[in-house]
């Protein structure tokens, strides 16, 4: 019997040849297209990643352009009465004349402070606006009390920015006599005339 083998050994070293090629070249067949089907994968993961972002991005896009459609009129608006943007001074102490021609009253002497953040940001509930305030301090008389609201919202209806009526002290004149259409209370107000600063992004230029 084991001569027998060993005679037929000669004759089967062949086919066993074949045999191991064939199940070398199968396994590396098969690591090989494992290996093409994770690729596959990972590349069909990263076009879906892909298209997600980029769906996401044209929703954003859409969303930041309906925002900008509704809110940009507002800004404009803003804008050019002085409230969003640079501070106009000069537009203040025009308005200051106006509202005196209006309210009839005696003059008015008027101090600007230097421009500086505002303190009670928190009382606007604003978020990502930088607030700025100049407080400007007037002093003016009256001929009688009635006269300061007149004054103050005469200077409110110009639309010439924002302000918030920080103080406001008036005292009698001391005078023993004095004719019919003279001032009798002097006045002294101060103002702090606000300035909203809004990042790039949200002011789109026009």
């Amino acid at each position: 019997m084991l001569r027998q083998v060993l005679s037929d050994l000669p004759a089967l070293i062949k086919p066993l040849l074949v045999l191991a090629v064939s199940l070398f070249i199968s396994i590396a067949v098969i690591r090989i297209s494992n290996s093409s089907v994770a690729l596959a994968q990972q590349a069909r993961d990263s076009q879906e990643r892909a298209l997600s972002e980029a769906r996401n991005r044209v929703r954003k896009s859409g969303e930041e352009r309906d925002m900008m459609q509704k809110y940009l009129p507002i800004y404009y608006q803003l804008e050019k009465e002085g409230i969003v943007g640079e501070e106009r001074r000069l537009d203040w102490v025009e308005a200051l004349r106006v509202a005196n021609n209006h309210a009839d009253i005696y003059g008015v002497q008027y101090e600007i402070s230097p421009q500086r953040d505002f303190a009670k940001k928190e009382l606007l509930g604003l978020q990502n606006v930088s607030a700025r305030q100049s407080v400007m301090k007037l002093r003016f008389s009256l001929l009688h009390e009635g006269d300061l609201r007149r004054f103050l919202d005469a200077l409110a209806a110009q639309g010439l920015g924002a302000f918030i009526v920080d103080q406001c002290a008036v005292t009698q004149m001391r005078r023993p006599e004095r004719p019919a259409n003279e001032p009798n209370l002097a006045a002294e107000c101060e103002l702090s005339w606000l300035t909203l600063q809004v990042p790039p992004a949200t002011g789109a230029a026009k």
